[in-house]
């Protein structure tokens, strides 16, 4: 459901923001807590645990995303809760870095 992922997205979202050193890591937590609290889901996994996806697949969807420019990934960041900002510059390495994480069975 769009409600599934855009609850996923922004926890991921928040998950970016930290590792670009924007957005302090407690910040995430209180966010993905607050999240899972209302029910809803905070990692694609929750979705369907035997989910088959791969970064590589993810990112290309990303790059068709409406906030795509010519196939550059647009993100909407987070400096705190509240507070957030678009960034155009991030790093595909992270980004897939963030993806790994939140693919990972565990």
């Amino acid at each position: 459901l769009h409600g599934e992922a855009v609850s996923i997205g922004m926890v991921m979202a928040f998950a970016l923001s930290v590792n670009l050193g924007l957005c302090p890591e407690e910040d995430m937590i209180r966010a993905q807590e607050h999240l899972a609290g209302l029910g809803l889901m905070t990692s694609p996994s929750e979705i369907n645990p035997k989910l088959e996806t791969s970064v590589d697949a993810l990112m290309e969807i990303m790059r068709r995303d409406k906030k795509a420019t010519d196939g550059h990934m647009t993100f909407i960041v987070a400096e705190a809760i509240g507070s957030t900002m678009i960034k155009k510059d991030v790093p595909e390495e992270l980004v897939r870095k963030v993806l790994e994480k939140f693919l990972r069975k565990e």
